[in-house]
């Protein structure tokens, strides 16, 4: 039994630039040998892959950990985290961050890959990969910088979790859940207006 196995990471170059490698193995029994890697940079990596692969699931755990943060009283209590909490926020954080570093960075980003469909594609209402591309199109200026001040308050929340002080961290979570709804009702979801 044999076959081919094709792997996409998503990587941030030493220039801030997004890179992908694809990894293609060659599965031969149980073993598996690797038979390239090869990268391909900024042109790859789209706007929707960002969000999906990077950008939501690691701020979600941002959010999550850090709200173990709070007492009862919604006050923040930084003895409610472990190493690992921290951890997590540390590394969830700097991810995002330079994700949306690289998506400034970009000399023309694109929304999605052609025939990709974004998230809530095709319900009322939402918008398509076009909509969202002319939007960043009409204001390339404004959503890099919308994405450098999510970065910025990322980077705030880092140096909160790597100082383990749990009213930095549940401060920057407030900051980035603004910031990300200012770009998505610009860019993303307009009906949030």
């Amino acid at each position: 039994m044999s076959g081919e196995f094709c792997s996409t990471l998503i990587l941030v170059s030493q220039n801030g630039r997004f890179c992908t490698m694809k990894i293609v193995s060659l599965a031969v029994g149980l073993g598996a040998l690797i038979i390239a890697a090869l990268p391909a940079c900024a042109a790859d990596v789209t706007l929707n892959d960002a969000m999906k692969d990077v950008v939501a699931p690691k701020t979600q755990i941002v959010w999550d950990v850090g709200n173990k943060a709070m007492n009862d009283k919604g006050e923040a209590d930084a003895s409610r985290l472990a190493d690992d909490d921290w951890k997590q926020i540390i590394e969830g954080g700097s991810a995002v961050s330079a994700s949306l570093k690289a998506l400034a960075g970009a000399d023309r980003l694109k929304a999605a890959q052609p025939g990709v469909k974004i998230q809530s594609e095709g319900n009322p209402g939402a918008w398509g990969a076009a909509d969202v591309q002319k939007a960043i199109d009409a204001d390339p200026r404004g959503f890099k910088e919308l994405a450098m001040k999510l970065a910025t308050a990322l980077d705030a929340t880092v140096a909160g979790a790597k100082a383990r002080n749990g009213q930095a961290v549940q401060d920057g979570s407030s900051q980035i859940d603004g910031l990300c709804e200012d770009c998505h009702k610009q860019y993303w979801y307009p009906n949030l207006k």
